[in-house]
Order: C-alpha cells, then sequence, then structure tokens
C-alpha cells in the first residue's frame, strides 16, 4: 500500500480495539427445535427425525386426501394458528392448487405464519421455516419441476441441517445423522 494511503488504515485499527465484540441478539435456531431434538435418541435421529405440523391424523388426512378430515382439524378448539395455516395449505394440497400452495409457503418463509405484534418471533431456523421449505420442494416434485426440486432439496440441506449439526448437546445429529423432516405440535 503507498504510504499516501496509510492513513485511512489507522483509524481502521484503532476502531476495532474499541469496539466490542459482536454478539448475536437472538438465537440462530429455534429453541423448541433445540429442545425437540434433545429428547430424541440416537437412533431415532439415525433413522431420521419426523416432524408433522399438527399431528398424526393431520399427515394421513392430506395423503388419503381426506379434505374434510382437514377442515375438521383446522376447526378444533385445540388446533393452533400455525396449524390452521397449514391444513389450509394441505387442503389446497388435496385439491392440487399447487400455485395457491407456493403462495402461502412464500408468506411462511417470510413470516413463519406468526402475527407481527408477537412479543417473541421466531428465530431463523425454526420447525415452521423447515416444514414450509420442504413441503415447497414436494410440490416442485409433484409438479414435474426436478431442477428446481433438486435445487430447493440442495438448499435445505445447505441452510438448515449444517447449522444444526454444529448446535452443541444433540447427540448424534452432532455425528452427522440424517434429519428428514420436522414436527410442529
Amino acid at each position: 500500500m503507498p504510504k499516501k494511503y496509510r492513513f485511512l488504515l489507522y483509524p481502521l485499527l484503532l476502531n476495532s480495539f474499541f469496539l466490542p465484540p459482536l454478539k448475536a441478539d437472538k438465537p440462530l435456531i429455534s429453541e423448541r427445535l433445540i429442545e425437540f431434538l434433545r429428547n430424541t435418541t440416537a437412533e431415532e435421529q439415525q433413522k431420521g427425525v419426523e416432524l408433522n405440523p399438527g399431528n398424526k391424523r393431520l399427515v394421513d388426512a392430506l395423503f388419503e386426501g381426506d379434505s374434510l378430515l382437514i377442515e375438521k382439524i383446522a376447526n378444533e378448539p385445540e388446533t393452533t394458528n400455525t396449524v390452521k395455516k397449514f391444513t389450509k395449505i394441505e387442503a389446497l394440497l388435496v385439491k392440487g392448487n399447487y400455485e395457491e400452495v407456493n403462495r402461502q409457503l412464500a408468506i411462511c418463509k417470510k413470516t413463519f405464519f406468526q402475527d407481527p405484534n408477537t412479543p417473541t418471533l421466531l428465530p431463523p431456523i425454526n420447525n415452521v421455516v423447515m416444514t414450509c421449505d420442504q413441503i415447497s420442494a414436494g410440490n416442485y416434485f409433484l409438479e414435474g419441476n426436478l431442477p428446481a426440486w433438486g435445487e430447493k432439496l440442495n438448499n435445505i440441506n445447505n441452510t438448515y441441517y449444517p447449522v444444526i449439526r454444529k448446535f452443541k448437546g444433540l447427540g448424534s445429529v452432532d455425528k452427522g445423522y440424517n434429519l428428514r423432516f420436522l414436527e410442529i405440535t
């Protein structure tokens, strides 16, 4: 570096000594997701941890194409707002309306289906956004858009799983076992 520009470097170096170290204000991974993974055994993690929006009944209703059961689950009093959003998506999937499903999943990716007035918003790596991305990947596959499907799966594998595997104290997840699909209850 020429001598005439060195004077610009000195304030930067001095500033680095006086600034506090950078720290994250909020966690990157959802505490609920971490807690769930801590409660799974090594065998379960090796097979693949399966999480379902709502409950097993909702997944079965989707696989059977039973829109009446999906609607019934959505209207149950104990159904949370997030699960209601997923029931709406699953009802659209049963009808084959992938365009609207993809629009709803884009909203999910941006807002995690949370009310903006919620006092504690979810961190960027959470069950909701992972589920939305995986449903989106499935839609690409069902539409026959294999390049987008492969790209979405690659994005999921490179975005979520390395961060979760690096989180200490998750047993076999530290060893790199497979996480398939994550549950929201």
